[in-house]
């Protein structure tokens, strides 16, 4: 599927990633990683592939909670996206 076959499947335009920080570097790390994909400085954020290639997106914001099982809630997350949606947030490929 193309990503712009995607995007207009969706009915929730206003999600386009969900994901988790979980990492050493915490969620700071996984924001700084995104913003450098999309300056062209890095290539290790698959879901910044998708979201910096659309265009005419005044604002981008980020949304962020703290849990215990951060890997659980992901996949909770982008269930409940799929079920009320049809497909993954712009960015996800996979839950």
């Amino acid at each position: 599927m193309l990503l712009e076959q995607k995007y207009d499947l969706c009915a929730d335009k206003s999600v386009l990633y969900i994901g988790k920080a979980n990492g050493r570097g915490g969620l700071r790390q996984r924001v700084r990683q995104y913003i450098k994909y999309g300056w062209g400085t890095a290539a290790n954020h698959k879901g910044g592939r998708a979201v910096w290639q659309v265009e005419n997106f005044p604002i981008l914001l980020l949304e962020y909670e703290v849990c215990e099982d951060c890997e659980q809630r992901e996949h909770e997350l982008l269930a409940a996206f799929k079920r009320e949606n049809g497909v993954y947030p712009l960015a996800n490929w996979r839950g």
